[in-house]
């Protein structure tokens, strides 16, 4: 008898696989931190629970436990978890006692060195199982996640190349191979964080399912994705809005904290390497829709932070900061509109405006994606000299919902309202491969543009062999960007902003 399980979980933990051995010789047994941990999971972007988790020692058993709470689709009440190993991590026995839809169901699995005992207990009827497994194989159970404590714990040693097994008790054996490892470094209130991230593939009996599973550097379950299933599973000290990943690094940057409305916005500021003028025009960077950090990072590749030092090298001095709700920046991001986000961009010109080292006269807003219509809704303080729109849609939202059929947007926002109120020279650039916001949009906006009764100049340029995030691609689909072998924006965008700047300035 199986557990019921959520549509997220089925994907990779409902499952009947072979049994044969695939383990990485000669690993030393990894020795985690013990200690307690809370996890928060989503399905779809929506926070359906949290599981309270604990991993101990106990002479030469640990031992993984844990109580939690799922609301639907899960609908699991976890009232017992226990999980123990040996000092090996060979598995011992596993006891779960839970209430599922109001069901109490039991699972008691009893180990042996190639063998796997599973006594499943549902409204009072108990059936019994039996499965071949591999020495030291890894226990999971459909949606209770302390398990990945030993998951991390087995991973941190390994690199790219390596599999492991792992038993989901009490359907099955599947195989785990680690495809890639990479390293993280994540901001938090009490320090930053070393982390590693593990892509995974498991091998369903129908084909292979990608996840990943981050570790920290105690050898602990921080985080899991499957993006197949919307499902993510993270820790909350990990969580937080005051948390956030760095992946890339400039020379020159500096954080910084700016007071807006009611809370504060983090941001880095990247100034010009070495001496020279007291005041440096200034450019700000505006990313695009959804929960995007201020290095915009895609596919690995931390737009935001390239292209600030590419500025940053040509003279200007560039900020980039969170959005609201987003990585350190405070604020709610659950009903938020492009007006509130045109809101928290003035609050931060405003604050870029005072310092010294700012020359005030000469502010420029660049927004990408979405964010070129923040930049025009902002465009009301005088403050700002000068707006570039990059890869900015030239419609509305609701027909670029219906054209991208990808997107949903927080607001249908219109380009034809917002132009009649702006009236500094503007620069377009767009990736002639961009499949995200199409090319024609560039055509769109410059006509918009042309169009008013007063305003600056405008110029439009199209960048050929670039995608939406101004990368060279062949193809410019958004499946493409994790394959692309040169992650680095193209440095004719910096080019083209910090010319046509200095021509107006």
């Amino acid at each position: 008898m199986h557990f019921r399980h959520c549509t997220a979980a089925v994907l990779v933990l409902s499952l009947n696989g072979s049994t044969g051995l695939a383990q990485t010789p000669a690993q030393t047994p990894t020795q985690p931190a013990t200690g307690d941990a809370t996890f928060a999971v989503f399905l779809n972007g929506t926070l359906v629970g949290r599981e309270q988790v604990r991993l101990a020692r106990s002479g030469s058993t640990w031992i993984i436990t844990s109580t939690g709470k799922y609301g639907r689709p899960i609908d699991i009440a976890i009232d017992r978890f226990e999980l123990k190993y040996t000092a090996d991590w060979q598995p011992v026995d596993l006891h779960v006692e839970a209430v599922q839809a109001g069901r109490p169901i039991s699972l008691l699995t009893s180990f042996g060195v190639t063998t796997a005992i599973n006594e499943v207990t549902r409204n009072g009827v108990t059936n019994s199982k039996t499965d071949q497994i591999s020495a030291r194989t890894i226990v999971l159970a459909n949606n209770f996640y302390a398990g990945y404590e030993a998951l991390a714990a087995r991973l941190a040693p390994l690199a790219a190349g390596a599999e492991l097994k792992a038993y989901v008790a009490p359907q099955g054996e599947v195989t785990v191979t680690v495809k890639k490892v990479s390293s993280e470094q994540l901001h938090t209130p009490s320090g930053p964080q070393a982390l590693r991230r593990f892509e995974l593939a498991l091998q369903n009996p129908g084909g292979p399912v990608d996840a990943s599973v981050t570790v920290d550097a105690g050898s602990r379950f921080a985080r899991l994705e499957i993006p197949t299933a919307s499902l993510l599973v993270v820790r909350e000290d990990l969580a937080s809005v005051s948390s956030r990943p760095q992946t890339q690094r400039n020379a020159t940057d500096a954080d910084v904290t700016i007071p807006a409305h009611g809370f504060n916005i983090a941001g880095t500021l990247t100034l010009p390497p070495g001496t020279g003028r007291l005041r440096h025009p200034a450019i700000m960077l505006v990313n695009g829709s959804g929960p995007v950090d201020r290095d915009e990072s895609v596919a690995g590749i931390p737009v935001f932070v390239q292209l600030a030092d590419a500025l940053a090298q040509r003279g200007y001095a560039v900020l980039r900061y969170d959005k609201r709700g987003v990585g350190q920046s405070g604020g709610r991001s659950e009903t938020v509109t492009l007006q509130d986000y045109s809101d928290d961009l003035i609050a931060v010109v405003k604050w870029l405006a005072k310092r010294k080292d700012v020359d005030s006269r000469h502010i420029a807003v660049a927004g990408h994606n979405e964010g070129g219509w923040v930049a025009l809704l902002a465009a009301r303080d005088k403050k700002i000299a000068a707006l570039v729109l990059l890869a900015t849609p030239g419609t509305t939202g609701a027909e670029l919902i219906l054209e991208q059929q990808q997107h949903l947007l927080e607001a249908a926002f219109d380009p034809v309202r917002a132009l009649k109120n702006v009236r500094q020279p503007i620069l377009i650039l767009q990736g002639s491969l961009d499949t995200q916001v199409p090319p024609h949009h560039a055509e769109r906006l410059a006509q918009l543009v042309r169009a008013r009764k007063k305003g600056g100049p405008v110029e439009v340029a199209q960048l050929t062999g670039l995608n939406h995030l101004f990368v060279q691609a062949a193809t410019g689909e958004i499946a493409e960007y994790p394959s692309l072998k040169d992650k680095t924006i193209s440095p004719e965008v910096a080019t083209m902003i910090a010319d046509w700047f200095r021509k107006i300035e």
